[in-house]
């Protein structure tokens, strides 16, 4: 009996040793795909990203811009590194790759394993914090003449914000605990990631993005009932877009964290994680596409000039409503 249990022992660990490896193949080849299709998009989109972005002023736009399109290099590239079935050469716990020298000081006592999990762990939490600023940005610019509505959306934009914050270094002090590096396989390897922890992550920010789809939703319907005469007008069809592009972005994200939120909490198996990083690529791209798009559109209606005064007065570029024109500034 004990040779039949030792046998039947073997072979539970042997099935968990393959479907482990299944699931870090998949995470590779999944990354490589979105790898791929991330970077494809960029010189799509790079002559416009240089005319109406680079070439312009707005610091602020500029490190929001920087921060979504490529921060996300930042989890994927550490992702294909750790996981690449063809890799032959082993890492020690002070191996660190170069583009990591910023966090070694920090890092120091954590094991390359651990390092490169919280430093995608971080990217991704950088990208999706970028992403709500920027649409928190368009709404308090949108409100441009209601101070205490910008106070109120701020005051909670931020208070959800921190908690995603206090929620993200919990979920990574749990996570870096249970990493392990296989020196004989050459893998790092979590067998039981804190899925639970990842889907109030997800949940904490449906939060944030049901507050900007709310004020959006009032400003548009107050748009169109107490100011019809702008229709078609230069302001009428700047803030039409605002309203437009935010329902769409809420549309996209709210649907994919909807579904994300309770797969995670229900999965154990971390493969489902890889679901979040082909949202967190889409809402990279979108956002991204998103803010040339619109700078654009300012810029044909509204010329260098204004964009920058806009700019100097607020610090909120192109996204500020109230330096275009005494009608605009009625509206908010």
């Amino acid at each position: 009996m004990s040779t039949a249990g030792q046998s039947g022992s073997l072979v539970t660990q042997l099935a968990q040793l393959e479907s482990a490896f299944a699931g870090l193949r998949a995470t590779f080849y999944v990354s490589a795909a979105i790898f791929v299709v991330w970077v494809w998009d960029i010189p799509l989109n790079l002559d416009d990203e240089v005319s109406v972005l680079w070439q312009r002023k707005g610091r602020v736009i500029k490190t929001l811009y920087a921060l979504v399109r490529y921060t996300p290099f930042w989890m994927l590239g550490p992702n294909l590194w750790i996981y690449n079935p063809f890799r032959s050469v082993s890492l020690s716990s002070k191996l660190y790759v170069k583009s990591y020298s910023v966090f070694v000081t920090f890092l120091s006592h954590l094991d390359s394993c651990i390092s490169s999990y919280i430093t995608m762990t971080l990217t991704q939490g950088v990208c999706c914090m970028a992403v709500i600023t920027v649409f928190a940005l368009r709404v308090y610019a949108l409100y441009s003449s209601f101070p205490r509505m910008r106070i109120a959306l701020m005051i909670v934009i931020t208070a959800c914000q921190l908690a995603f914050l206090a929620l993200g270094f919990v979920a990574i002090a749990i996570a870096s605990r249970r990493i392990v590096w296989v020196e004989s396989l050459n893998i790092c390897f979590s067998g039981n990631p804190p899925m639970r922890m990842y889907s109030l992550l997800y949940g904490s920010m449906l939060i944030i993005e049901i507050m900007i789809v709310m004020a959006t939703l009032y400003h548009a319907i107050r748009f169109r009932r107490e100011y019809p005469s702008l229709k078609g007008t230069a302001p009428g069809i700047i803030i039409k877009t605002l309203h437009n592009d935010g329902f769409t972005y809420f549309l996209v994200i709210f649907t994919t964290r909807c579904i994300l939120c309770p797969l995670i909490w229900g999965n154990v198996s971390p493969t489902v994680l890889l679901l979040t990083y082909v949202e967190l690529v889409v809402m990279s791209t979108l956002t991204s596409r998103w803010i040339l798009s619109f700078r654009q559109l300012a810029m044909s209606f509204w010329g260098d000039s204004i964009i920058m005064i806009a700019e100097a007065t607020s610090d909120i570029p192109l996204t500020t409503i109230e330096v275009a024109s005494m009608e605009l500034e009625a509206i908010s």
